[in-house]
């Protein structure tokens, strides 16, 4: 008897060292990080003589850079450490990925510690001086609302220049804290915020922003409103600003060739993976079997009796027991018929925007879902470009997902129509896409999806 004992005993023991070592395995197989061998990405070399077409970048002015290359049709590369070159005065050459080469490309370079973005059309062999003077767009820009020391919400804040190139509009809400924040605006050029309620004048600043901000953005003077019935929240702490727009297509590819390269140095292969697992999954299955099998003979009993532990409850022989490896039943999950699924968010449900009180009248976009959700865009022309493009009379630059000039809205004799520009991802109505160049009608409360934001088509 004791004999046999020891024999389960020694079993067990084995079992638990077979496990450790199938765990120790599975970190160390194919996909584990290894500093070795690790290739760098063409897009981080500044090596010449890679043999495809590139551009010197000659810096005249110190800082932290990051640069990306955008192509005309929305192509775009991850953001990247702009190198420095052996000597101050030496200039680095970055090659151009081939797949934006031949697309019009333009680098776009972000300033860090200034807060500013440089957006410059370039050719292969082209030589590029960096100076303060290429730096000509502002990355974000805060504007504050406050009502006797507390931040406003449901009002209307609009930001444009004189020829109305650049214009954005932003619906204050309890989760901004009375801050709007509007991206890319013109440097050295005079701005107007204007801030709207309903039942009052508009109350608005011109200011022109010079370079030299902050990092974290540039901070509009404060706009106090003497509004009394206007919706007002108490101070919160100021929330983090906003990382900068990452491109996740190409993080997620720059990670895929990675983690590629790293089950090649690991000398993995898919057979070999496989061939892990089943025999991981096989002992743990033996395991747990002996582990039923000694439970259900009375020898785990045994055991905890021997060690002192007390087992009145358990009992050994033929009675039937209960699973101790069954899971407990769940209670039935309860569907949700409120919302609509976003399908850029994994799936969640949101609910539609509101409405805001202080909307304009005439034709406009309201969005719903997305990068954009709670902003109004009013439609004050007989045409007009929606886009990532900041001369759009909608623009949509914080949207990755959306084209240049993505689509166009037209109004002619009061019928309102949308026109698909030939975008990368395709225009949305109603949930349907529509033929690209081939004008369609929209009417009041229809649905409008361009790139990653959902809009809501309203006339009044």
């Amino acid at each position: 008897m004791r004999l046999r004992h020891c024999i389960v005993n020694l079993a067990a023991l084995s079992g638990a060292l077979l496990i450790a070592a199938c765990l120790q395995a599975q970190t160390k197989a194919p996909g584990a990080p290894s500093s070795a061998g690790i290739q760098q990405s063409p897009q981080n070399s500044a090596a010449v003589g890679s043999g495809g077409p590139s551009i010197s970048i000659k810096r005249q002015i110190a800082g932290d850079f990051t640069y990306r290359f955008i192509s005309d049709d929305d192509q775009m590369a991850a953001p990247t450490p702009l190198p420095a070159g052996p000597t101050p005065d030496a200039a680095v050459f970055i090659p151009i990925p081939t797949a934006i080469a031949s697309h019009h490309p333009k680098i776009e370079i972000v300033d860090k510690a200034r807060g500013t973005v440089a957006q410059i059309p370039v050719a292969a062999g082209q030589q590029i001086p960096l100076t303060e003077t290429s730096f000509q767009l502002a990355h974000t820009v805060y504007v504050s609302v406050q009502h006797e020391g507390k931040a406003v919400t449901d009002a209307f804040v609009t930001i444009a220049d004189g020829s109305h190139k650049y214009s954005m509009a932003w619906q204050l809400k309890a989760t901004d804290n009375g801050v709007a924040q509007f991206s890319n605006a013109p440097l050295g050029a005079p701005l107007t915020v204007a801030v709207n309620y309903t039942g009052h004048p508009s109350i608005s600043q011109t200011t022109t922003l010079l370079a030299g901000a902050a990092k974290d953005g540039f901070h509009w003077p404060t706009i106090n409103v003497d509004w009394p019935d206007v919706p007002t929240i108490a101070p919160q702490a100021p929330a983090a600003a906003p990382a900068a727009a990452t491109d996740h297509r190409a993080v997620d590819d720059k990670q895929a060739a990675s983690t590629g390269d790293r089950k090649k140095e690991n000398g993995g292969g898919f057979f070999s993976s496989l061939l892990n697992e089943v025999f991981a999954l096989a002992v743990i299955a033996a395991i747990v079997y002996g582990f039923i099998w000694a439970f259900n003979k009375g020898h785990i009993k045994t055991l905890l009796d021997r060690a002192g532990i007390n087992t009145a409850e358990l009992s050994s022989g033929t009675q039937q027991q209960p699973d101790p490896f069954a899971k407990p039943a769940r209670e039935p999950l309860t569907p949700i018929t409120e919302g609509t699924a976003d399908p850029f968010g994994g799936g969640a449900v949101i609910a539609a925007a509101p409405i805001a009180s202080a909307a304009p009248a005439g034709p406009r976009l309201i969005g719903s879902a997305g990068s954009y959700s709670g902003s109004i865009f009013p439609i004050s022309a007989g045409v007009a470009d929606v886009g990532r493009d900041a001369s759009c009379a909608v623009p949509l630059p914080n949207d990755t997902n959306c084209s240049r000039r993505h689509a166009t809205l037209s109004i002619a004799g009061g019928a309102y129509t949308i026109t698909d520009n030939g975008s990368s991802n395709g225009t949305f109505l109603n949930g349907v896409k529509i033929p690209s160049g081939a004008a369609q009608p929209v009417r009041a409360g229809d649905e409008i999806q361009i790139g990653g934001t959902r809009f809501r088509f309203e006339v009044s």
